[in-house]
């Protein structure tokens, strides 16, 4: 993966949509929960080297506020969700569901929180 700068969640999730191949999509897509889909090691790895995700100064560390293995997952369960959105129709907007997560005030999930919500509605 090539190193780039995402600014935000929204501009990360259009890059790993241009770069991940569509048999990792569909492995994704076929996976029931983002535990069992959870590539922290692989994926993971080479986002948080590709994004910069330990430079204080990389725009999207310093726009979610947050740096390597938790951003990492936090834009890995955004992909993940927004496949799932895609191939249901849901509307989801990262950057609203990123203040969610700046804000959360327990060790609640709040990423999959905000995304049942959006299946009950």
């Amino acid at each position: 993966m090539e190193k780039c700068q995402p600014k935000n969640l929204k501009e990360a999730i259009e890059i790993l949509e241009k770069i991940i191949p569509q048999s990792l999509k569909n492995e994704i897509l076929n996976s029931k929960s983002f535990e069992e889909f959870n590539l922290h090691f692989t994926l993971g790895l080479d986002l948080r080297n590709s994004f910069s995700m330990w430079n204080e100064n990389s725009p999207l560390v310093i726009n979610t506020g947050s740096s390597g293995d938790q951003l990492s997952s936090t834009v890995l369960k955004c992909f993940y969700y927004h496949l799932k959105r895609t191939s249901r129709e849901i509307i989801y907007d990262p950057e609203e569901e990123m203040e969610a997560f700046r804000n959360q005030k327990s060790s609640i999930d709040i990423m999959e929180l905000f995304y049942n919500m959006l299946l009950i509605s």
